[in-house]
């Protein structure tokens, strides 16, 4: 991508050389830190055609930040204090109003290793934080472009508990690579792009790992536009240990490790008119320990939203696994599914109790590949619902294929459901559509065709493979659900000795539960039509449990 050359009253930047102007105003204050540019300097603003460009940086030694318990750091707004930040070729505004703004991080590779211990290592990163004040971002287009970052680590030291480049990400430890990370601000008609990113070796410990992610946290958000393309993501992992609190994708959801990869998610906001479009990206091998893993995924959780749309299209993910760990009690990606893991591939998750409408979610042709959880849940090229009440909207699965969907309960881990009225200890998604814990559905026409599930294993829970689930007081009304030509093979699940598991009802006692291409209402009301045509099923098998 060509990026045209700086007009007066714009900000051009190299590597860790900066200048700042306003328009009307002296020069203001810069911070450097480490390789990267941030501007913070609250009440101030930036207008004019304002562009901020990281571009074609090489660095290959290492960039290490090391704290103590003494050495606090404030960085963008004054208000995020991180123990150490260790930051290579990044851009941040802090505290000010952007107008006609690019922020730019372009063509940037990263060889040597990013290293924090009790803070974050960010690398390629475009940060926006709002601050105390609410601030304003209008007109604005970042672009996070073919950059490539290896090796980057964050540590979060024992008892510390931080606050990361987000308000809504508190964590003693987060690595970020290739992504853009907005938050406590007023945006309107944003254009985000991350396109041929690569990110390989992202690692948290205590904290969170971000590879090619945008995330959206207590922001207004009206006309926005994000694209995620060609975007590769390779050993991402987060784990946490029994000394490390962080939160989650909500402040309110306690996670000691969180990895996105190729990811988009939106937390406290509001949202007007969203466009999301993710296509032909690669995830592997991201992972969670006591917590959520996201590969090719979006997470809209306690959000009003309005003409939120989603298309995901040829992503390909594979070995997406999540382990709650033995005896965990954690809060998932959804805000009121609590989990002790959960495990997305490929798939688009929404949680609010608000009112929405014109949503539209499409699933084509994704792969996903041995998805896995421990103790909690796994979804791949599915749709969650929760709390939502939509009209006008649909959900439409074609063409995925989903192979190896696998949860293991394990004997000392507690975790809700897909329902909130059945208490599973695991439970598998292939290819399915889950409106639930009271969603109402008006003229929103679910559609499952042409999809392919193999090797689908609720180990004390639900399988489910190619099927539309309605539950726990749901309404849908208006609908036209069609379930056609879709393959299930070898979808099972098994309840063990002295797991304790309600069925889709409270009052049915199932230790475990198989779908395959169906419609299953659940304590909840459906009128509309359905239609079940052409669909196979080789090898449903349900132990201790139904089948169906």
């Amino acid at each position: 991508m060509l990026v045209p050359r700086a007009r007066p009253g714009r900000i051009a930047l190299a590597s860790a050389l900066a200048m700042a102007f306003a328009q009307g105003a002296p020069a203001q204050e810069v911070h450097l830190n480490g390789l990267g540019w941030i501007k913070a300097n609250p009440g101030s603003v930036i207008d004019g055609e304002t562009r901020v460009v990281v571009d074609g940086n090489r660095a290959e030694a290492v960039v290490r930040a090391t704290g103590g318990k003494a050495g606090l750091v404030g960085n963008l707004a004054g208000r995020l204090q991180l123990i150490s930040v260790a930051q290579a070729n990044s851009a941040g505004l802090g505290a000010v109003d952007a107008h006609n703004t690019l922020l730019t991080v372009l063509r940037n590779q990263l060889t040597g290793p990013v290293e924090s211990v009790g803070g974050a290592a960010t690398a390629n990163v475009a940060l926006v934080s709002g601050g105390d004040v609410r601030h304003l971002l209008d007109a604005t287009r970042i672009d996070v472009l073919g950059n490539s970052a290896g090796n980057v680590r964050a540590i979060g030291g024992e008892g510390d508990v931080l606050l990361g480049a987000i308000g809504s990400f508190q964590l003693p430890g987060r690595a970020s690579a290739n992504s853009a990370l907005v938050s406590e601000s007023d945006v309107r008609n944003l254009y985000a792009v991350l396109n041929a990113n690569v990110a390989d070796r992202v690692t948290s410990v205590g904290g969170a790992a971000l590879a090619n992610a945008l995330t959206v946290a207590q922001s207004d958000v009206r006309d926005a536009t994000v694209i995620l393309d060609h975007n590769q993501a390779d050993r991402v992992s987060a784990s946490g240990g029994a000394a490390y609190v962080g939160g989650g994708l909500l402040a309110s959801a306690e996670l000691t490790g969180v990895s996105l990869a190729n990811a988009v998610a939106v937390a406290q906001s509001k949202l007007r008119v969203g466009q999301f479009l993710a296509t032909n990206n690669q995830a592997s091998e991201v992972g969670s320990v006591g917590g959520s893993a996201f590969a090719n995924s979006v997470n809209v959780v306690g959000s009003d939203s309005v003409g939120f749309n989603t298309r995901q299209v040829g992503n390909r993910a594979s070995q997406v696994s999540a382990s709650g760990g033995q005896g965990s009690v954690l809060a998932g990606g959804l805000a009121e599914v609590d989990k002790s893991a959960a495990a997305l591939a490929n798939s688009i998750s929404v949680s609010s109790p608000t009112t929405g409408s014109g949503h539209a979610h499409l699933l084509v042709n994704n792969q996903a590949d041995h998805v896995l959880a421990e103790g909690g849940g796994a979804a791949a090229n599915s749709v969650w619902v929760q709390q939502a009440a939509m009209r006008g909207s649909d959900a439409t699965l074609l063409g995925n294929t989903a192979s190896n969907v696998t949860v293991d309960g394990g004997s000392a881990s507690v975790g809700a459901g897909v329902v909130a009225e059945f208490a599973k200890l695991g439970r598998a998604l292939a290819n399915s559509v889950v409106l639930d814990q009271g969603a109402e559905v008006v003229d929103a026409p679910p559609n499952l065709s042409a999809n392919e599930a193999t090797g689908v294993h609720g180990m004390g829970g639900l399988a489910a493979g190619n099927s539309v689930l309605v539950g726990s007081a749901s309404r849908v009304s208006g609908a036209a659900v069609i379930v056609q030509d879709n393959h299930a093979q070898d979808v099972s699940a098994t309840g063990f000795s002295g797991s304790a598991g309600a069925g889709l009802i409270a009052s049915i006692a199932q230790k475990s539960l198989a779908l395959a291409n169906t419609l299953a209402v659940f304590a909840s009301n459906v009128t509309g039509t359905v239609t079940l045509l052409g669909n196979r099923v080789i090898a449903l098998v349900s132990n201790g449990g139904t089948a169906q």
